[in-house]
């Protein structure tokens, strides 16, 4: 901004007048402040330069344009002013005052700016000494800021590998913590198994126990029942090798009927029979596929009546209507069936103790009448002959035995405390069991 007074400006400048002031530049890019004055004992002026004028320090300058700030030089304006420019001694300033921008970039763009009749105001060599000067100040400064950056990062990447260097320390204490809790984890799961393990020998050894003591109590049981069956027989049936050959203690059921057959059933299912069995009890039983249920009693009779009961719990039978009505009216557990002399003569067991009867021998009638109550409501099992035999047995052991030559002898024999059933076959034949 270039100011140039007029000739009527009052006198206000620390003693400066108007005539005394010609010009005040201010660069104000570069914060310079030139002032050209008339010099008191010389026609030429002279002008003063200012660098990095602050604003505080301009309106001094404008109150007294001598004013030094040690931070710039003078010059005679003859040094910078053309002569085709210089005013006539005496010649006056516009009444009005004007301003223009000034450059700060180079001394020819500022004195375009300005008005003709207003001198230039600096040295252009003078001002590139003084730049060049402030450049390299800069770079010092900005040479000492880098190593002061420098240091500050140092010390700032000092900070972050501290930082780094406690977050591996935590990193390494988590992985540690971490360790600790998986080994303890580990060490409760091993503690675990182990303790499974010992409860799982313990249940195992208790179930070993307890299965031998149930393995212990069948064979028990299936001793005991061995021996209610009766282990031994005394034999007199036709085809007599076989039947003997045929028999053991494993026996569950033994009957004799049809023609001069012997029929036997074993614990394990299997069956065993001589010449002579019913032909319906024969196809029923005569290559029976595995899969269906095996039989688990028979019992057979002159006439081609027989009783058959399988595992699933059906039966079937061939016999009078009258047992049919008894068998199909009756829900009980059947315990024996057994059939007599004539083809209507039959008579069934129930394992609640109960009985039932038609056409029996008269001798086996009159034994049941003779019971008393409770007797007659333990009736276990009964065998009837196909000439008038009878064998009746209760739970409490009692055993009648009649229409057969063998009574007198067992009666007489030591088998009378020994034997458990008999059954009885054409032309006198039997089976009788004992223990």
């Amino acid at each position: 901004v270039s100011f140039a007074p007029s000739a009527t400006t009052a006198i206000g400048i620390d003693g400066v007048t108007s005539d005394a002031l010609t010009r005040v530049n201010v660069y104000y890019t570069t914060g310079t402040v030139a002032t050209c004055l008339q010099h008191p004992r010389h026609a030429h002026p002279t002008q003063l330069f200012r660098r990095r004028v602050s604003m505080n320090m301009l309106p001094e300058i404008f109150r007294n344009p001598r004013l030094h700030t040690g931070s710039g030089y003078h010059t005679k304006a003859s040094n910078i002013e053309s002569p085709a420019r210089k005013r006539p001694r005496g010649e006056g300033y516009s009444s009005s005052s004007s301003w223009h921008a000034s450059s700060s970039s180079s001394s020819s763009s500022a004195a375009a700016e300005e008005s003709s009749d207003i001198m230039p105001t600096s040295d252009p060599g003078t001002e590139e000494a003084d730049a060049i000067t402030q450049l390299a100040r800069l770079e010092e400064e900005r040479r000492a800021l880098d190593d002061e950056i420098y240091s500050v990062k140092a010390i700032v990447e000092g900070f972050k590998e501290m930082r780094r260097e406690e977050e591996r320390r935590q990193e390494m204490r988590r992985r540690e913590e971490q360790e600790r809790r998986n080994e303890e984890a580990r060490q409760r799961e091993r503690r675990r198994r182990e303790e499974q393990e010992r409860r799982d020998e313990e249940e195992r050894q208790r179930a070993q126990r307890e299965a031998a003591r149930l393995e212990e109590e069948r064979r028990d049981r299936k001793e005991q029942e061995r021996d209610e069956r009766g282990r031994y027989c005394k034999i007199l049936a036709f085809d007599s090798d076989d039947v003997d050959r045929n028999f053991d203690h494993k026996v569950t059921c033994i009957a004799m009927g049809g023609n001069r057959c012997t029929f036997f059933l074993y614990e394990s299912g299997n069956v065993a029979w001589t010449k002579g069995m019913p032909k319906l009890l024969h196809n029923k039983l005569n290559g029976r596929q595995r899969n269906l249920p095996p039989p688990v009693y028979v019992a057979m009779g002159s006439e081609d009546r027989y009783y058959v009961r399988f595992e699933d719990g059906k039966s079937e039978w061939v016999g009078p209507d009258s047992l049919s009505d008894e068998l199909h009216k009756s829900e009980r557990a059947i315990s024996t069936v057994a059939f007599g002399e004539s083809y209507s003569s039959w008579m069934v067991v129930y394992k609640d103790g109960g009985w039932a009867y038609e056409d029996i021998p008269r001798g086996l009638s009159d034994s049941i009448h003779r019971m008393s109550s409770s007797e007659r409501s333990d009736v276990e099992a009964c065998t009837l002959g196909p000439d008038g035999e009878y064998f009746l047995k209760t739970t409490t052991n009692t055993l009648w035995l009649g229409g057969h030559h063998l009574m007198d002898e067992i009666r007489d024999s030591k088998l009378r405390t020994r034997f458990t059933s008999i059954v009885f076959g054409e032309g006198d034949t039997y089976l009788l069991r004992y223990t």
